[in-house]
Parts: structure tokens; sequence; C-alpha cells
């Protein structure tokens, strides 16, 4: 008889267990992880710089949008191989600062 009282208590708390780790797991599948990519104009010449060229600009998408933007870009997680493929291209060549046109940049990335 104690049994069938605890019972039901029992089963409203599996149901309610599974409710929470259910939604835990739609959110964290469901959420976009995504990075930034962000150009900010320096007041002097770095020591070290790539000068950018239109080609390379237009190579590199994001970078370019982000400079012609002024602001912060959020890139989307299917994008996400474009910011590697930037970052790459400044890993190659030692530094994150560029020079376009007569103006120094320096290219920031974030990811959440």
């Amino acid at each position: 008889m104690k049994n069938k009282k605890y019972l039901g208590w029992i089963i409203a708390g599996s149901i309610l267990m599974m409710v929470v780790i259910l939604t835990y797991v739609f959110i964290g599948f469901s959420y976009e992880y995504s990075d930034t990519i962000s150009v900010e104009k320096l007041e002097s010449k770095p020591e070290k710089f790539v000068n950018m060229t239109n080609d390379e600009l237009d190579n590199l998408s994001y970078l370019k949008k982000a400079y012609l933007k002024n602001k912060t870009l959020e890139v989307p997680y299917n994008e996400k191989d474009q910011i590697t493929e930037i970052r790459n291209f400044f890993m190659d060549r030692g530094t994150f600062n560029i020079k376009i046109n007569d103006s120094y940049y320096e290219v920031s990335f974030t990811s959440s």
C-alpha cells in the first residue's frame, strides 16, 4: 500500500527529470556557435604588417566586409571555414596587422 503512494511521486519525478534533460540537450544542439572578425584602424605603423591587395581582400570576403563596414562581423557556424582560412593566411605571414591603401589595421577574432 505504501509503495503505491510513492509510485506516483517517482513517476512524476522521472518525467520531470526527462523533460529537464531533453530541454538541455535540445538547447545544446540547437545553439549555433559563431566566430567574429573585426578590423580596427591603428594609430601608427606597426613593426610588421601584410600589404593587402584588392585581389587578396576579394578572396577573403569576411575580412573585406569587416574592413568596409568598420565593425565586428559575426560569421555563422556553417561558414566557419572562411574564418579558418583568414586566420591561416595571417598565421602564415606571422602578423595580424594589415596595410590597406595608406592605413594600418589590426585584425582580430573571437570564438564562442
